[in-house]
């Protein structure tokens, strides 16, 4: 578990090998949507350049982006960068919407309540994918039909099988979360306010759904440590990279916090709270 100071795209070249990552967890700077400490620009294509060398074959990078608005236009930097994932070699397995309980209102749109997650993959499919049962099912215990298919040619293919319905099933590709939902440590003297993290549930869960125990995680973007921590709790090695000195040192301070013996029941009580599916991990 390691977490380095510097620039992503110079570490990762340095640091890591060839098809040696698992699974990418980051949400990297929005446009100029926040206002960091010092620079936010990255280098997208030589970032993406690495890291399909170091991610393996059937690897995922699970990508959170938003865009920019100004004078009623958005940037729309999330689609460019999809596009340059795809030229890199990568494939579009998914895109998921990350729901915000938080609106944003303008005078003339709907409120903005959504992030994008992308979830890309170097190969066919992900070759690790364990899915969240936690959407509840009505008519538990029925039997009900499969879903008919519908063809290219217009025309519709009827399905026969049936199943019985489970209390719980596969959630769909809208997760919504609270954005305020730090962590246990949140009101800790160490945590040092991050413009732009994200929950802690969100890398928990595409962690949990797109990585195993003993695999690695990369965070190119370090920012509040909310991956590096996921990725702990869940018994994922990890490597990330923050660029930020005050942001360096409170990624260390927290995971230092969480390591403590005396952390240990705030974070079982936490987990089980939110995230009551973490003991099957």
């Amino acid at each position: 578990m390691t977490i380095y100071l510097g620039d992503c795209v110079k570490g990762i070249r340095r640091h890591l090998g060839d098809s040696s990552v698992d699974l990418v967890c980051t949400s990297p700077p929005y446009d100029c949507v926040k206002s960091y400490r010092g620079a936010y620009q990255f280098d997208l294509y030589g970032l993406i350049e690495q890291l399909y060398r170091v991610v393996k074959d059937g690897g995922v990078v699970a990508w959170n982006t938003a865009d920019e608005r100004t004078d009623g236009d958005y940037s729309a930097t999330s689609h460019r960068q999809v596009l340059a994932f795809k030229e890199a070699g990568f494939r579009l397995n998914q895109t998921l919407i990350y729901q915000s309980t938080i609106r944003y209102w303008h005078r003339d749109m709907y409120g903005a309540v959504f992030q994008y997650v992308f979830i890309f993959c170097k190969g066919p499919r992900p070759i690790t994918f364990t899915p969240i049962l936690d959407r509840k099912n009505t008519n538990v215990g029925k039997r009900q039909r499969g879903v008919d298919r519908s063809l290219p040619d217009g025309s519709v293919q009827k399905v026969r099988s049936t199943y019985i319905v489970q209390e719980n099933g596969k959630r769909v590709n809208v997760w919504p979360y609270c954005p305020t939902l730090m962590g246990p440590d949140m009101r800790e003297s160490h945590w040092q306010n991050h413009p732009a993290a994200y929950p802690l549930k969100l890398p928990y869960d595409l962690i949990y759904s797109w990585s195993k125990r003993g695999d690695l995680v990369l965070d190119p973007f370090g920012g509040s440590g909310q991956t590096c921590l996921a990725a702990t709790l869940q018994g994922r090695d990890f490597v990330a990279y923050e660029i930020n000195w005050p942001y360096y040192i409170n990624i260390q301070r927290r995971l230092q916090w969480y390591s403590l013996p005396s952390s240990q029941e705030k974070v079982g009580r936490w987990l089980g709270r939110h995230i009551p599916y973490h003991k099957a991990v």
